[in-house]
């Protein structure tokens, strides 16, 4: 319920902290198997959307990839896939300018990963989007960025 609430509220009455203190909590101490961290992600996934395409949206879009991020190295195994689907639905569902911006905050989270178990998956995962969206707009990919 509080990250219901909290998220549309982000980032004018809700700071950044809090928030991401309440989805870690979530997403460690739910039961093996729960949907609510995939839930969260959607959220996340929706609302760095909905920043990105306002104007002055960018860098609270930006924080919420990087939570997103945050947030794959935590869930459990077992809905890892549909977390990385929800955040790869915050790159693609983006302004494309901001495509490549949002891609960038969340590697940057990944690569600082040392969960060796979880890292390269998630690293052919971050790859796999890039790919996806450079099929989508060729000649745009922006290798510096990352």
């Amino acid at each position: 319920a509080y990250v219901g609430r909290a998220l549309p509220a982000f980032p004018a009455a809700v700071p950044l902290p809090q928030l991401t203190t309440a989805i870690d909590t979530l997403a460690k101490l739910l039961p093996l198997g729960s949907l609510v961290p995939v839930w969260c992600a959607q959220q996340l996934a929706g609302r760095a959307c909905q920043l990105a395409a306002e104007a002055g949206g960018e860098a609270a879009a930006l924080q919420l990839a990087a939570l997103l991020a945050h947030l794959l190295l935590v869930v459990d195994f077992q809905v890892l896939p549909d977390a990385c689907g929800a955040a790869e639905g915050a790159a693609v569902g983006a302004p494309p300018p901001l495509q490549r911006r949002l891609c960038s905050a969340m590697f940057q989270v990944l690569a600082g990963s040392d969960d060796y178990i979880r890292k390269p998956d998630l690293m052919r995962w971050h790859h796999s989007l890039l790919g996806r969206l450079d099929r989508a707009m060729p000649g745009v990919l922006e290798i510096a960025a990352l």
